[in-house]
């Protein structure tokens, strides 16, 4: 995610723009889980979008999907933060800021993170192999 935001803020036009102006805005609106899913996916399709590497786009709903069967809820506090870093995201591939974007993106890893530890960390040891991905999928 980090390369792709990186991508993205080089390549991005108006009309990717728009996409993650409007991704963003959903974000925050977002008053439950499944709404801040879809906005946030929408957003990494945006992202993907922006950087014109149609390569980019294939891993979103994988991860998606991943994330989704592994139980996970969002917060109100956690929605909040995520608009905040998507919002980062947004505005630095708007200015072409190549490094501010990469930056964005590592922060809002290590605050999914943060919250995965404090909140899952019982599951945290468990391992996937690749035969749960194909279920998951």
């Amino acid at each position: 995610e980090p390369a792709i935001a990186g991508e993205a803020a080089m390549r991005r036009s108006a009309m990717n723009m728009a996409g993650l102006d409007k991704a963003v805005a959903n974000i925050n609106a977002a008053h439950d889980g499944r709404a801040f899913l879809a906005a946030y996916h929408d957003f990494w399709v945006g992202v993907a979008a922006a950087s014109g590497n149609a390569l980019f786009g294939l891993p979103i709903p994988a991860l998606a999907a991943i994330g989704r069967s592994g139980g996970l809820a969002s917060t109100e506090d956690g929605r909040r933060r995520a608009h905040m870093l998507c919002n980062r995201i947004r505005s630095a591939i708007g200015a072409c800021d190549c490094v501010a974007a990469t930056r964005a993106v590592e922060d809002l890893h290590a605050m999914i993170t943060e919250i995965i530890t404090l909140r899952y960390s019982g599951r945290l040891p468990r391992t996937f192999s690749w035969a749960d991905v194909r279920e998951i999928l």
